[in-house]
C-alpha cells in the first residue's frame, strides 16, 4: 500500500471547492504520510465499539461477537498476511471482504435494534 499523499489530496479538495490550493509544510506532510491506516482504523473502530455498547447496552450480548470479529479482522490486517498462522489470513483481500461482511451484518443488527430496519 503506498503512503497517503496529503499535499495532492489537499490540492484536489481545494480545487473541488474552488479555493486557492494550500501547500502544507513539508514536515507536516511527512508526518501525516507515515500514518498506519490499519492502526487508524482500529482507533476509529474502538470509538464505534464504545458508542455501540453504550447506546445499545440492552443488546450488547448479541452485538459483541460482531464487534469482536471486526476487531480481530482489523488486527489481522494490521499484522500482515499469515501473522496469526490461520490460512484464511494469508489473503488481505479475503480479510477485507470478511471485515466488510461483518460490518454489514453489524449495521443490519443496529438498524433493527434502533427501529430503522423495521417496516
Amino acid at each position: 500500500m503506498k503512503p497517503l499523499d496529503v499535499a495532492r489530496l489537499r490540492h484536489n479538495w481545494d480545487r473541488a471547492l474552488g479555493a486557492v490550493a494550500s501547500v502544507p509544510p513539508a514536515q507536516s506532510a511527512a508526518a501525516v504520510g507515515e500514518l498506519d491506516p490499519y492502526a487508524e482504523a482500529e482507533r476509529v473502530f474502538e470509538g464505534i465499539r464504545k458508542h455501540v455498547l453504550t447506546d445499545f447496552a440492552a443488546h450488547a450480548r448479541s452485538l459483541r461477537p460482531f464487534l469482536d470479529e471486526a476487531a480481530a479482522l482489523l488486527r489481522a490486517l494490521r499484522e500482515g498476511p499469515g501473522a496469526s498462522g490461520d490460512e484464511l489470513d494469508a489473503d488481505p483481500k479475503a480479510l477485507r471482504e470478511r471485515l466488510r461482511k461483518t460490518l454489514w451484518d453489524l449495521e443490519d443488527l443496529l438498524e433493527v435494534y434502533s427501529g430503522i430496519g423495521l417496516s
